[in-house]
């Protein structure tokens, strides 16, 4: 269960992140609702004004959103199933439990943690398009293959 694959240390890495992430959004919120900046509300540190925008929907920094709650969740989730298979290693070891029961535990664990990874990039992507489609994007054709008569328009600025 516990092994030495190069993608665990990687989503392992990216929990940390995500967590960090998290903690700064929620010390970004409390700073916002214990002092008078909440009424003026939040500038983000970006010169430019669409990706100032884009920050401040994505950050959003009057309150917690479930989506992001549910990335700490996630990220947390990680690092405990880590922790859990290497206990769990041990038990199979010692045949104390046996490995069908290990599989039924982790499927368990796995499938509540995809159906969390979809929401949140299903939340992501939802902010991504209604946020660009308040942009000024210019016309952007794609030409798919060179013997097509017409480009697909994905952007009609």
């Amino acid at each position: 269960m516990v092994t030495r694959d190069p993608m665990l240390w990687v989503s392992r890495l990216w929990s940390l992140l995500v967590l960090a992430a998290f903690a700064a959004k929620v010390r970004l919120w409390w700073t916002l609702s214990q002092t008078a900046n909440a009424a003026a509300g939040w500038t983000p540190p970006v010169a430019d004004p669409i990706l100032a925008g884009l920050a401040t929907q994505f950050v959003w920094p009057e309150g917690l959103p479930l989506w992001q709650f549910a990335s700490a969740i996630n990220a947390a989730a990680a690092w405990g199933v880590y922790f859990y298979a290497a206990r769990l290693r041990l038990l199979a070891e010692h045949e104390v439990l046996p490995e069908a029961a290990l599989t039924r535990r982790f499927n368990r664990i796995e499938a509540i943690r995809t159906a969390i990874t979809v929401y949140v990039i299903g939340s992501t992507l939802y902010l991504l398009v209604t946020t660009a489609a308040d942009l000024d994007v210019p016309v952007l054709d794609i030409l798919i293959f060179p013997w097509s008569e017409r480009p697909i328009r994905l952007f009609d600025g």
